[in-house]
């Protein structure tokens, strides 16, 4: 009994985790360096923030958020990230298999009130591509 429990719990935020270090490794094999600082980007905090943030609720029980997030299809995925990327410019400069959003320099990675930006530029970009991913990324300056 206390083993179903502990699955059911851990099943959303375990789907999650590979979730997230599936399109890591999907963006990291398109754009093909380590200094093209995408959303999963081992440089960029988003990644170990949202995959701590799941081990922490392995083990809370039911979270309305965490089953939404398990739950998304294409449609919702496009309606949330919508919202909470309002007003950030959905542009860049394809280049190669990427979107270039620009550069940051490594002072920039560690400044929060850029990191936010950051974020939600990168979400805006994933909006609208068609049907071929072109992960957006920022270019790790010198």
């Amino acid at each position: 009994m206390l083993h179903d429990a502990f699955r059911w719990r851990t099943a959303a935020a375990t789907g999650l985790e590979l979730d997230l270090l599936s399109a890591g490794r999907r963006q990291e094999q398109i754009l093909g360096r380590p200094t093209a600082l995408h959303l999963f980007s081992d440089w960029l905090p988003f990644r170990r923030m949202s995959l701590a943030w799941l081990a922490e609720h392995k083990t809370d029980g039911p979270s309305p958020f965490l089953e939404r997030l398990a739950a998304w299809g294409l449609d919702q995925a496009v309606a949330d990230l919508t919202d909470w990327a309002a007003g950030a410019p959905r542009s860049g400069e394809p280049l190669g298999p990427g979107l270039l959003l620009g550069s940051l320099t490594r002072s920039e990675l560690e400044d929060e009130v850029t990191m936010n930006g950051v974020a939600k530029l990168l979400g805006a970009a994933y909006l609208d591509q068609g049907q071929d991913l072109r992960p957006p990324y920022f270019d790790l300056a010198a």
